[in-house]
């Protein structure tokens, strides 16, 4: 059945068995995207496949594994999108960031976990099981890039504790999970907001430095981050210049799921290394 057909909504019965006959092509889909390495043929497609997300969304809102599927999709798509375009990247963000809590919320029973304030938040995460770690996992993911780009706003940050919980829950659990990309958002976190605010510099590179280990430096995307949240702010041109360099000559047994991350991180260290000079 064309993708574009599960647009059509329905309702009941009809709107379980479409669902059932669209999973398996929604996570083919998927698993196709992460593996391509031509970013602009993703960009252009994946609007299409967001969209029959949000089709099926509107027969089954509920679906918890729906839901993960929209709070992935719409975390990898703002990636695509970040440099060039960050207050749309910040949008896609806060939609999977929504799609996530809400199915955390479907597999756990809660309501609107945004709302909760922080100790009451935590405790329900005590809830959590090990199999929740990829509902989990992306939506730490969206949250936090959605704070990423939103710095400079007091409302966003309010949400930094809670997204920094659920990504310490997830590393805790299963730091090898998306080849150490728990360590990542932290890292990437701890490096990017100011000390007064939260940050911590040596943590920010401690957990880079774990992620490269977990993934056995296949995860491309730890030494470029390195690179800008810890090298940069330190004025060490000489490691900023080697994790990027390091991100352009990555080992052997690459990973097929990280393909397209991995394309973008050298993107992003290629653009690094021209503008070097500006920065030191």
């Amino acid at each position: 059945m064309p993708l574009v057909a599960l647009l059509w909504s329905g309702s009941g019965c009809a709107a379980r068995l479409r669902l059932a006959a669209s999973r398996p092509l929604i996570n083919d889909v998927m698993q196709s995207v992460r593996r391509q390495t031509d970013p602009e043929l993703v960009t252009a497609a994946v609007p299409a496949y967001l969209l029959a997300l949000e089709g099926l969304l509107v027969a089954t809102p509920r679906d918890p594994g729906l839901l993960l599927t929209a709070a992935q999709g719409y975390a990898a798509f703002g990636a695509l999108l970040e440099r060039d375009a960050p207050d749309r990247a910040r949008e896609l963000y806060d939609r999977g960031r929504d799609c996530g809590l809400a199915a955390l919320a479907q597999r756990r029973g809660g309501g609107d976990l945004r709302r909760l304030p922080y100790a009451d938040f935590t405790a329900w995460c005590s809830r959590l099981r090990p199999d929740d770690v990829p509902t989990v996992f992306w939506t730490a993911a969206a949250w936090g890039a959605a704070i990423g780009v939103s710095l400079q706003s007091p409302a966003a940050l309010a949400g930094a504790p809670k997204a920094v919980y659920l990504m310490e829950w997830v590393a805790q659990r299963e730091p090898g999970f998306e080849y150490g990309s728990a360590y990542l958002l932290l890292g990437a976190y701890y490096g990017a907001v100011p000390p007064a605010l939260g940050g911590r510099p040596d943590q920010a590179r401690a957990c880079f430095e774990r992620a490269i280990a977990v993934s056995q430096g296949r995860n491309l995307l730890a030494y470029v981050l390195e690179a800008r949240y810890y090298a940069r702010p330190s004025l060490d041109r000489e490691l900023f210049v080697g994790l990027l360099e390091r991100a352009l000559t990555p080992p052997a047994g690459a990973a097929p799921e990280l393909a397209l991350q991995n394309a973008l991180a050298q993107a992003q260290a290629r653009a690094l290394l021209e503008d070097v000079d500006e920065w030191f």
